[in-house]
C-alpha cells in the first residue's frame, strides 16, 4: 500500500486481518479481547498515518459512533431489514460506527434510555419506529444528535433541536384514491390507526383531502381504525368489523401492505373478489406486495433516499447542533398491481 495514499478503516482491519468492526471497537476503547491485537491494530494506525490519529505521538484516533435506536424485534420485519442494511453502509461509508439497540417495550415503558446513551458513549442517534412523545422527550436532553426516521403523528409537539426524515406519504395516497374514484369507486374506506404515527396520520389526511375534493364525505362506518395492535392481524377481529359495515366498501386503503395483505386475506377468504368486488391499495411496497395473489398495488419508499437523507440530516446536526429541527420528505412512487390498476 502506499501510505501516500488515504489509509480507510478497511485497510486498517485488511493488514490487521481482523474485521471492521473490530477494528472500530480498538479505535474506540471499546475492544475487551486480546491485547496484542490492539497494540498491532495501534502499531498500524500510526504507521499508515491513519486519518483519524490523533496529533500527538501514542494518542488513540478518534472515531465517531452512530447509534441505530428502533423497538426490538421492528428490523426484522416489513421493508426495514433494507432499510437497516442501507443506513449501515452510508454510515460506514462515511467513516463512522454503527451500534445498533433494540428498545425493549418494558424500556420504552417506563422510559429507560439506554446506558450507550446515557452515558455519552455515542455521537449521533437514528431514531426508527419510536413514536412515544413521552420517550422522545426524554431522550433529546441528551447531548447526541437526532435524526428521526418518521415521527409520533403531531409532528411539531416535541420541541428541542433535531431533525425527521419522512417519506412523502399524503400525496400519492391522494393520487390512488382519486383514480379509484375516477375507476368507480364510490365508497372507499381507510384501515389503519392513523395516530400510530406521522406517515400514517399523512396518509389518511391525503385519503380524506382526495375524498372531500371528489365531494365524497369520509364514512366512518366503513373505515377501520382500531387502536394499534395486533388487531389488524387477526382475521376474526377484521371480519368481525367488516361484517357489521352497513355494506361491503367499493374499495380500501391500507395504512400499510402489512394490514392490506391481512386484510385481502380475510376478505378472499370469505368468497370477496379483489378487485372485482373490493379494490385494495397501500402503501410501502415491500416484498410480500408482489407476491400475493393478486399482486397489490402499493406506493414504493425509496429506502435508499430514507438513509441517505436521515444520514446528511444527522451529520449536519452533529456539525451544528443549534440549528432549527428540520423535517425532510423523501419522493415515493406508486406501483400499480393487480388489487387496483389505474
Amino acid at each position: 500500500m502506499d501510505i501516500r495514499e488515504k489509509v480507510t478503516l478497511q485497510d486498517i482491519a485488511d493488514l490487521a486481518g481482523i474485521s471492521r468492526n473490530t477494528v472500530s471497537k480498538i479505535l474506540n476503547g471499546r475492544y475487551k479481547g486480546s491485547p496484542k491485537v490492539r497494540e498491532r491494530v495501534l502499531g498500524l494506525v500510526r504507521e499508515k498515518n491513519y486519518k483519524g490519529m490523533g496529533e500527538h505521538a501514542g494518542e488513540e484516533p478518534e472515531v465517531k459512533t452512530i447509534l441505530l435506536l428502533c423497538r426490538e424485534g421492528v428490523s426484522a420485519a416489513g421493508f426495514f431489514p433494507y432499510l437497516v442494511n442501507e443506513i449501515q453502509r452510508d454510515v460506514e461509508a462515511r467513516g463512522y460506527i454503527l451500534q445498533y439497540y433494540g428498545i425493549t417495550p418494558e424500556e420504552l415503558r417506563e422510559r429507560r434510555i439506554p446506558d450507550v446513551i446515557a452515558r455519552h458513549q455515542v455521537d449521533g442517534i437514528v431514531c426508527m419506529e419510536i413514536f412515544d412523545k413521552d420517550f422522545i422527550k426524554k431522550l433529546i436532553r441528551y447531548p447526541a444528535a437526532i435524526v428521526f426516521l418518521e415521527f409520533c403523528h403531531d409532528l411539531w409537539s416535541v420541541d428541542g433541536r433535531y431533525d425527521v426524515v419522512m417519506m412523502d406519504c399524503a400525496y400519492p395516497v391522494g393520487v390512488l384514491v382519486k383514480r379509484m374514484i375516477e375507476k368507480g369507486c364510490r365508497s372507499i374506506g381507510f384501515v389503519g390507526d392513523y395516530v400510530h404515527c406521522r406517515g400514517f396520520y399523512e396518509r389518511y389526511q391525503g385519503y380524506c383531502a382526495a375524498l372531500a375534493e371528489s365531494g365524497i364525505p369520509v364514512d366512518k362506518n366503513i373505515c377501520i381504525t382500531f387502536a394499534d395492535g395486533g388487531r389488524y392481524f387477526n382475521g376474526q377481529e377484521l371480519w368481525k368489523r367488516l361484517k357489521n359495515m352497513p355494506c361491503m366498501p367499493d374499495g380500501f386503503v391500507a395504512a400499510n401492505d402489512g394490514i392490506a395483505i391481512s386484510l385481502m386475506q380475510t376478505l378472499q377468504e370469505r368468497g370477496i373478489r379483489i378487485p372485482e368486488d373490493v379494490k385494495i391499495v397501500s402503501f410501502d411496497d415491500i416484498a410480500e406486495a408482489e407476491e400475493v395473489r393478486p399482486p397489490l398495488t402499493t406506493v414504493h419508499v425509496d429506502r435508499k433516499g430514507l438513509s441517505r437523507s436521515a444520514v446528511d440530516c444527522l451529520l449536519q446536526r452533529m456539525t451544528d447542533p443549534e440549528r432549527s429541527r428540520r423535517v425532510v420528505y423523501v419522493e415515493t412512487e406508486i406501483v400499480y398491481r393487480g388489487t387496483f390498476r389505474s
